[in-house]
């Protein structure tokens, strides 16, 4: 499992997580929209992620999310370059 924290990509205000959409095409990218507009697309990762064991949460304005590996092996390295 690898943990990322991207900071200050969520709105501020009350239900912010309901407006908050995070998904995984094809397993290999990480794709946060919020009211439907795409916010970052980060893709194709190093290696296949589990959408199923994956999840998220808000800690302020920061998105932190719980990346689980599509096969237990190490990765060289995780880097979050691309903005929408």
């Amino acid at each position: 499992e690898v943990e990322v924290r991207v900071k200050s990509l969520a709105p501020e205000g009350k239900g912010v997580s309901k407006r908050v959409k995070v998904s995984y095409p094809g397993g290999d990218t990480i794709l946060v929209k919020v009211d439907g507009e795409e916010l970052l697309r980060v893709g194709p990762l190093f290696a296949r992620i589990d959408p199923e064991g994956c999840a998220w949460t808000l800690d302020g304005r920061d998105l932190c999310l719980s990346l689980e590996k599509g096969e237990a092996r190490a990765w060289a390295k995780l880097t979050l370059s691309g903005n929408a």
